[in-house]
């Protein structure tokens, strides 16, 4: 695996948000709410829960499902998901790392963006589209697998998709 080099990021000075006192645990797919085919993930009954795991058979989080759940800390994505939504888990300022599963091939826009508390991302080599801004005022300890099939990975200017990473 390789890390990127420093100057692909930006620091932010975001404040993070206190996690609330009240924050549940979710084990079940109690809080999540699915499209009729059960296969994307279109949100969160309880923006309060901390720990959510996502059921296996979901193929996609899909845009803002996620969005602003500041009291999560801890997402388990199942090996099914292959996309990860436009802003999926933006302003997740408690979430501190994300496993992103090695059949994901898209990130979508602004995906992780805000994710202030994130200190590990590790993206599979299967990528091969991460949007812009997808981790922009996040972390510096992203990592990019070796085999990635993302063109270009150290050439390109990533500052719009990875920035803040």
């Amino acid at each position: 695996m390789s890390k990127l080099k420093k100057e692909y990021f930006f620091s932010s000075s975001f404040s993070r948000k206190r996690r609330s006192q009240s924050a549940k645990i979710s084990r079940t797919a109690e809080d999540i709410i699915l499209s009729k085919d059960q296969k994307t993930l279109t949100g969160i009954r309880n923006k309060e829960v901390s720990e959510i795991v996502i059921p296996d058979g979901v193929t996609e989080i899909g845009e803002s499902a996620f969005y602003d759940c500041t009291s999560l800390t801890s997402v388990v994505i199942p090996d099914s998901v292959t996309e990860i939504g436009e802003s999926a888990f933006k302003y997740c300022t408690s979430l501190t790392s994300v496993v992103i599963p090695y059949r994901v091939t898209e990130i979508g826009e602004s995906a992780f963006k805000y994710c202030t508390s994130l200190t590990s991302v590790v993206i599979p080599y299967r990528v091969t589209e991460i949007g812009d801004g997808a981790f922009e005022y996040c972390t510096d300890n992203i990592v990019i697998s070796d085999e990635t099939k993302l063109e270009n990975v150290f050439d390109r200017n990533y500052s719009d998709d990875l920035s803040g990473c």
